[in-house]
C-alpha cells in the first residue's frame, strides 16, 4: 500500500495563516502539520513510498523541508497539480499510476492525536472498495465542516458534504484506503462531466449504492485545521498529552550572589522544576555548594563575548535541557508561587508572559513607580495596536518572568537580534510576527534589595528609545514582506 497526501489546495479557509505557507505546513507543538501525518503513514500504516500532490506555491515549500524523505526514513515523491480549481478529487486522481493494489490518502490539514491509524492498517480493508475513517458522537459543528456519515452497521449509505443539518453524530474523517479501480471512477467522473467540481466526498456518494464502503472507528483525537482556533486546539491537546513527561528548566540570570542561596532553596521547594540553570558572568564561587545541596542547579558561566543581558538570557536557553523553559533574574523582585500560574496556562499558548502592571500586585518600594508602569503599558499598547490583527493582549513589555515551549524559543531564536533587555521585548514581537499565542497574566513583582543595583539602569530613557526603534524597525520589515 503506497500513501498519498493531498497537499495542494489554496487554503483559504485558514487565511492569513496560509498567505504564505501550505495549510499542511502550519504547525503544531513545533513540527508541520504534514510531518503528523508522514509519521502515522510511517508507523502505524507501515507505509514507506509516499506520494505529496502538490501546487506551485507548495513545492517548494515542502520539498525543503522534508527532501526526499530519507531524513523520516520513507520514500517522498511529489506530483505537481497545475489544475487547483479541479478541486480535491482531481489532486487524488493524479496518483493512479503509482497505485498498485491499494492506497492510503491523509488529508494534509487533518491533526491526529494517539490515534488506531493501526488497527486500521491491520483490518479487513481489503474486502472494501473505500474503507472510511469515521468519528462517533461529534458534535454538529463539527460535522458541519466536515461531511456527515451515514451507517448500516459498517457499511457506509451515505457521505453528506458539509451538512446543514447532519442525519446522524458520525463525521467523517479525510482518511481513506481506497482500491485501485477507485481512480478509473474518478477519470470517468471528470470525463463524463466537464463541470466536475472535484468533490471526492459528493463522487465518493454516488458509489455507495453499488460499490462496498465501510467505515473504521476512530480512536484517539481528531482536529480538522482550518483556523487559529483549531491551532491552537491542536496545540493545547498535544501539550497536554506531554505536559507531565515535560522537562522545566529555570534559568536564572545572576547579576549578583546576594541571597542567592535562598532563592535557589525557594524555587527548589515547590517541586516543579527539574533544572536550575544559572547564567553568571563570572564562575560562581558556591557552584559546588549548590550542586551538592539543591542537585538540580546547573552553572553556566557566560563567555566573555557576552555580556549584556539579552545575550545572557538567549545563551541560557540555548544551553538548558528541558522541554519547558521558565526565564527569571536572580534580584528576587519575582516570587517563586507563580511559577504556578504560569505553567497553568502554558499547554494553552506558545509563551505565557508575566505583567508587572497590576497595581495591586506590585510590593510596595519597588521601582515600578506610577511613571514606569505607565510608559510600558503604553509601549505595550502600541504593540497591540501595530500587530493587531494577532489578537494579543499585552500591558506589559519588559516583564522577564515568563515560560515558554522549547520548541517555541528554537522558533524565534535566529531572528533575534538584540543584546540587552529589549531582547525581552523583541520575544514578544517576533511570536507576534509568526502568529504564535502568547498569553499574559498579572505576577506579583516585589522589593528587594538588589532591586536599585540591577534593574535601575534599564530604566533610563535611552532604554525607551531603543524599544521604539526596535518596534519600529519590526514594524518596518513586517509592512516590507
Amino acid at each position: 500500500m503506497i500513501g498519498v497526501i493531498p497537499a495542494a489546495g489554496k487554503g483559504t479557509r485558514a487565511y492569513p495563516y496560509t498567505k504564505n505557507m501550505p495549510k499542511g505546513m502550519l504547525k503544531i507543538n513545533g513540527k508541520p502539520l504534514l510531518h503528523n501525518t508522514i509519521s502515522i503513514m510511517r508507523d502505524k500504516l507501515k507505509i514507506s513510498d509516499i506520494y505529496i500532490i502538490v501546487s506551485q506555491m507548495s513545492e517548494s515549500i515542502i520539498r525543503d523541508y522534508f527532501g526526499d524523505g530519507s531524513d523520516m526514513n520513507v520514500r517522498l515523491t511529489y506530483v505537481k497539480n497545475n489544475n487547483l480549481e479541479k478541486g480535491l478529487a482531481y489532486s487524488v486522481l493524479l496518483a493512479k499510476d503509482f497505485v498498485k493494489d491499494y492506497c492510503c490518502v491523509m488529508l494534509s490539514d487533518e491533526y491526529y492525536l494517539n490515534s488506531n491509524h493501526d488497527e486500521l492498517a491491520a483490518s479487513d480493508f481489503h474486502n472494501s472498495y473505500i474503507t472510511c475513517l469515521v468519528k462517533e458522537n461529534s458534535r454538529i459543528k463539527e460535522i458541519r465542516r466536515n461531511y456527515n456519515v451515514v451507517v448500516d452497521g459498517d457499511k457506509v449509505t451515505a457521505l453528506i458534504e458539509k451538512p446543514e443539518h447532519a442525519a446522524t453524530d458520525i463525521l467523517g474523517c479525510g482518511t481513506w484506503i481506497l482500491h485501485r479501480d477507485f481512480m478509473y471512477d474518478l477519470k470517468k467522473e471528470f470525463e463524463d462531466n466537464v463541470d466536475c467540481d472535484g468533490n471526492l466526498v459528493a463522487i465518493m456518494d454516488k458509489l455507495c449504492k453499488r460499490k462496498l464502503i465501510k467505515s473504521f472507528k476512530l480512536k484517539g483525537e481528531y482536529i480538522n485545521i482550518n483556523s487559529r482556533d483549531e491551532i491552537n486546539k491542536a496545540n493545547n491537546i498535544t501539550r497536554t498529552h506531554l505536559f507531565n513527561s515535560s522537562k522545566i528548566s529555570l534559568i536564572m540570570i545572576v547579576e549578583n550572589e546576594n541571597n542567592l542561596a535562598h532563592l535557589i532553596s525557594d524555587y527548589y521547594s515547590e517541586n516543579i522544576i527539574d533544572e536550575i540553570v544559572l547564567v553568571s558572568r563570572n564562575p560562581l564561587g558556591a557552584a559546588k555548594e549548590f550542586t551538592e545541596k539543591f542537585g538540580k542547579v546547573v552553572v553556566l558561566p557566560s563567555p566573555p563575548s557576552i555580556t549584556q543581558y539579552g545575550e545572557k538570557i538567549k545563551y541560557g536557553m540555548e544551553n538548558a535541557t528541558g522541554d519547558i523553559f521558565i526565564i527569571t533574574p536572580s534580584d528576587d523582585s519575582f516570587s517563586p508561587k507563580d511559577l504556578r500560574k504560569l505553567l497553568t496556562y502554558i499547554c494553552e499558548a506558545d509563551m505565557v508572559v508575566g505583567t508587572r502592571t497590576t497595581r495591586e500586585m506590585i510590593e510596595q518600594g519597588t521601582n515600578m513607580n506610577t511613571f514606569v508602569r505607565i510608559v510600558s503599558y503604553l509601549l505595550a499598547r502600541t504593540i497591540e495596536l501595530l500587530w493587531y490583527d494577532r489578537k494579543v493582549r499585552i500591558t506589559d513589555v519588559g516583564c522577564i518572568y515568563r515560560a515558554l515551549w522549547k520548541n517555541t524559543f528554537y522558533e524565534i531564536r535566529d531572528s533575534i537580534e538584540s543584546k540587552g533587555p529589549e531582547l525581552i521585548t523583541e520575544m514578544l514581537i517576533e511570536l507576534l510576527e509568526r502568529r504564535m499565542r502568547i498569553i499574559e497574566i498579572p505576577v506579583s513583582y516585589c522589593n528587594t534589595t538588589d532591586e536599585h543595583h540591577i534593574n535601575l539602569p534599564n530604566r533610563t530613557l535611552g532604554m525607551f528609545f531603543r524599544l521604539v526603534v526596535l518596534i519600529g524597525k519590526k514594524i518596518y520589515f513586517k509592512r516590507k514582506r
